[in-house]
């Protein structure tokens, strides 16, 4: 079960079965840890002890670095450096979102280079993992055109030959890539005709992005090569990881969202990102933040040699 709760602008997830005990400088648990503190507000991100401190307009509040895995910072704000050598010695990631752009302060740790090596290498031969990721990308596009139909948005028939086409024609990397560009067209007209705001379904895709970066960057990749999305839209990897999930978790939360507002929105995601379902390939309980954890470990083990291919996640039909 996922729990969120909102004060002065932090958004605070949770795993497990948690009660929380909430008040302005003090945070109890019991239960299972906190594991991702999102701050969605000007902040400023400090340390006193062995704690972080996160003040949000007069308010602050405090967690033990130790029930802490990752921190993610939308929007201007303040980091100490206390909070960094923290997070550092901690090895907690944070991820800081500003203006659609991502940056990741990652832990200096040791660690196997063979996945980062093995990813550049995959390079010579991209137009393999492009195409494997454009056919998930298309599949899921078709998924979330079925499961939008009855809220009308025009002929979804034409839209799916549309898709199906789109596939057909790519034959290489770049043709690839300007396939998804037309087929995120083909999606993006349908959001907007069911009375999605663009601004919105950006917001809602970069937090997916977001996410898709640091479990990259946990598993030893480097966010920014990818395959499918070129180096002029970064991070290009994290790009293709998240269309596994895109259109499942972002674009269907903001057209489930009781209100088009960045908090309904986010709150949508929030619970979409942690609802369980069967993997339709492993045939087991899981939920989409889970899959795309997944989803990274396997294209590490893939760049590594560990495992012989890479199969992007693909929903199940109707």
């Amino acid at each position: 079960m996922c729990h969120s709760s909102r004060r002065c602008g932090l958004q605070l997830t949770f795993g497990g079965n948690v009660t929380i005990s909430h008040s302005f400088g003090r945070l109890a648990l019991k239960g299972e840890s906190l594991s991702v503190i999102k701050v969605t507000r000007k902040f400023r991100l400090g340390k006193r002890k062995e704690r972080f401190t996160i003040k949000v307009e007069d308010r602050s509040l405090e967690w033990a670095s130790r029930d802490v895995s990752a921190i993610v910072l939308e929007g201007e704000g303040l980091i100490s450096s206390g909070a960094i050598k923290l997070a550092s010695e901690r090895e907690i990631r944070l991820a800081v979102l500003v203006d659609g752009d991502i940056a990741v302060l990652e832990p200096l740790l040791d660690r196997d280079p063979s996945p980062l090596l093995g990813q550049v290498r995959a390079l010579a031969n991209r137009s393999v993992l492009a195409l494997r990721f454009l056919s998930a990308s298309i599949k899921n596009k078709m998924w979330l055109l079925e499961h939008v139909k009855h809220m009308g948005g025009g002929d979804v028939e034409a839209a799916r030959a549309r898709l199906a086409e789109l596939r057909r024609d790519a034959g290489d990397w770049r043709k690839a890539w300007e396939a998804e560009g037309r087929a995120m067209e083909v999606v993006n007209e349908l959001l907007e005709r069911l009375g999605a705001k663009a601004e919105l379904v950006e917001y809602a895709r970069m937090h997916v992005v977001a996410e898709a970066t640091m479990m990259l960057v946990a598993e030893g990749l480097e966010p920014t090569i990818g395959f499918l999305h070129p180096d002029s839209v970064q991070p290009a990897l994290s790009r293709d990881l998240a269309i596994e999930l895109l259109h499942q978790t972002a674009d269907f939360s903001v057209l489930k969202a009781p209100e088009q507002s960045r908090r309904s929105v986010l709150t949508c995601l929030e619970k979409r990102m942690e609802e369980e379902f069967t993997h339709p390939r492993l045939n087991v309980k899981t939920n989409y933040r889970d899959v795309m954890r997944r989803q990274a470990k396997s294209l590490a083990a893939y760049f590594s040699g560990k495992s012989p291919g890479y199969q992007p996640h693909e929903e199940a039909s109707s």
